[in-house]
C-alpha cells in the first residue's frame, strides 16, 4: 500500500468517525402516556345522607383540574393525582345516586369515570 493511499484511508476514518455519532439512539421518544382516570370508589357515609368519592389519575400533563357530580359539599386533593370529595346522596329507598368525575390536564385533554352508590335513609 502506498503511503498517498495509507493518507487517504486514514481521513476517511476519521471523516467517518465524525459523521457517525456514537453512542446515540434511532428510537423515537416514549409517547406520554394518556390521561386516565384509574379508579373511581364511592361509598354512603353510614348515618347520614352523604356520599364520598375518591378518584385516582394517572397521565396527560400535571395541574388537573377535576369537576365532580353531584355538585360537592366538600372536595380536595389527597395528593397530585389522588382527588376527593362530599356530596348530598339521594335518601330514598332504593334510590342510586349517579356520581362521576371529569378530569382535565393542563394540556386539554379530558377522562371521565361514573359509577352509582346505592343510598338508603339515613
Amino acid at each position: 500500500m502506498t503511503r498517498r493511499l495509507a493518507c487517504r484511508l486514514s481521513l476517511l476514518l476519521v471523516l467517518a468517525a465524525f459523521l457517525v455519532p456514537a453512542g446515540r439512539s434511532s428510537a423515537a421518544p416514549a409517547a406520554q402516556a394518556a390521561l386516565a382516570v384509574d379508579s373511581l370508589d364511592c361509598w354512603k357515609v353510614a348515618w347520614v345522607a352523604q356520599l364520598q368519592c375518591v378518584a385516582t389519575v394517572s397521565g396527560g400533563t400535571g395541574g388537573y383540574t377535576v369537576t365532580w357530580q353531584p355538585t360537592p359539599t366538600s372536595s380536595g386533593a389527597y395528593s397530585a393525582t389522588e382527588f376527593y370529595m362530599t356530596a348530598p346522596c339521594n335518601p330514598g329507598r332504593g334510590a342510586y345516586t349517579p356520581a362521576y368525575v371529569v378530569v382535565k390536564d393542563s394540556s386539554g385533554a379530558q377522562a371521565f369515570d361514573a359509577m352509582s352508590v346505592l343510598c338508603y335513609p339515613s
